[in-house]
């Protein structure tokens, strides 16, 4: 017995019938159709015969672009250059596995960042360490580790040409740079001038490798000489800052206060001349601005 819902393999049975063939029920089934129906015509979504309209010439045309679209998925699936609008597909790929190096308790993530180039990611520990990862999807094997003694690191950028990784902590005043091709740790002595955040540690070096940004304590910006570690100049705030951001030319830096205010600086004229509120902010914690410096994400 061709296996069917109870209620209509009822209605095709026949007393004291024990099978039946896949032709017989199928002819069944339509003798009980035409009988509900009253037609014998077949309607026209069971229909597999292509559909013709005639134009208002009396001509046979081809079918409907409307018909010919919802038959398969093949245009709805096809690949575009564009985003959604208000959808983004995303794939997971495959989980980093941190290596634990010599601190293994309190090992939390502070901060990651791809380089511009390659398909590295640089992840820093809070624990006096940094590594590096070639990310592939797949296996997104370990490189390097790098560890500083002593030094709790809270942030740590790549360099402007991807060369060196600048690392930064809350705690102490100094930095430190990572030679990526010798392998080499250079310690670099406190900036003149300069009182640190002791909330994050966060600073920023700018895409043209001219200045790197450091975050003060009461709402300070301190542009330092990414090639000497020199003082050039302060911006100042009545907010804290939170969060930065530079244009892709470097040419605008663009700061999220603590209460929810982006302000877009020019950096050579060493001011700020646009200020807008992120409307619904309760507290800010991070800005990001897009590689053509057309789109802004903060929150």
């Amino acid at each position: 017995l061709l296996d069917q819902p109870a209620r209509l393999v009822n209605k095709m049975h026949i007393r004291g019938e024990t099978e039946f063939g896949g032709e017989a029920y199928s002819e069944r089934l339509k003798r009980t159709f035409e009988n509900v129906t009253h037609t014998k015509t077949c309607p026209a979504w069971a229909s597999n015969v292509k559909r013709k309209r005639r134009s208002s010439d009396n001509e046979e045309s081809s079918e409907d672009e409307a018909d010919v679209f919802v038959r398969s998925t093949g245009k709805c699936l096809g690949k575009t250059d564009a985003l959604l609008s208000k959808k983004l597909s995303c794939k997971r790929l495959r989980d980093l596995i941190f290596e634990e190096g010599k601190h293994k308790k309190n090992s939390f993530v502070h901060s990651v960042e791809f380089h511009r180039e390659s398909q590295v990611l640089l992840v820093s520990k809070r624990r006096s360490e940094i590594n590096l990862y070639q990310i592939d999807g797949k296996e997104n094997n370990s490189l390097h580790r790098a560890t500083f003694e002593h030094y709790t690191v809270d942030k740590a950028h790549f360099s402007a040409d991807g060369g060196w990784i600048i690392v930064g902590s809350a705690l102490y005043d100094h930095f430190y740079y990572f030679d990526m091709h010798a392998g080499k740790i250079v310690k670099v002595r406190p900036i003149n001038g300069v009182t640190k955040s002791k909330e994050n540690g966060e600073f920023l070096p700018s895409p043209d490798g001219k200045v790197i940004v450091l975050f003060g304590r009461w709402g300070q910006m301190y542009v330092v000489s990414a090639k000497t570690f020199e003082l050039m100049w302060t911006l100042k705030l009545n907010e804290s800052v939170k969060s930065a951001a530079f244009s892709s030319d470097g040419s605008h830096l663009y700061t999220y206060s603590k209460d929810g205010n982006v302000y877009i600086w020019d950096v050579a004229m060493q001011n700020y001349f646009q200020k807008f509120p992120d409307s619904g902010c309760v507290s800010g914690l991070s800005i990001a601005i897009s590689q053509n410096s057309n789109y802004l994400a903060c929150g």
